[in-house]
């Protein structure tokens, strides 16, 4: 539990079980376990949207960073246009990326 000053600012943190927790706050042990159960799937949310962003924000950036590779090389951000340009598979040409990538990273 944080307690609040009187206007709602946290200023200490105290460990309670929910029994104590309860007593200390004024609330049915039932309300308190409800409440941390509910801050712990908020935390977990949080974490979630936040590996899902990064996850986003990565696959953007190597998006375009496969665009400019393609276009550099091969004069095409087309990956298949690319594969036939090389005379390659497109698979072989991602991984040529991928290593590039990787290295470069």
């Amino acid at each position: 539990m944080i307690e609040l000053d009187a206007d709602g600012n946290d200023f200490a943190d105290h460990y309670y079980g929910s029994s104590c927790a309860a007593k200390a706050a004024g609330w049915t042990q039932k309300a308190v376990n409800m409440a941390a159960r509910a801050a712990d799937r908020a935390k977990k949310e949080a974490a979630d949207t936040a590996r899902r962003k990064a996850e986003y924000e990565e696959m953007v950036h190597r998006k375009k960073a496969l665009d400019w590779w393609l276009q550099e090389n091969y004069g095409t951000d087309d990956i298949h246009q690319a594969a036939k340009i090389a005379g390659m598979s497109f698979v072989r040409v991602s991984c040529l990326f991928s290593d590039e990538y990787e290295r470069c990273q």
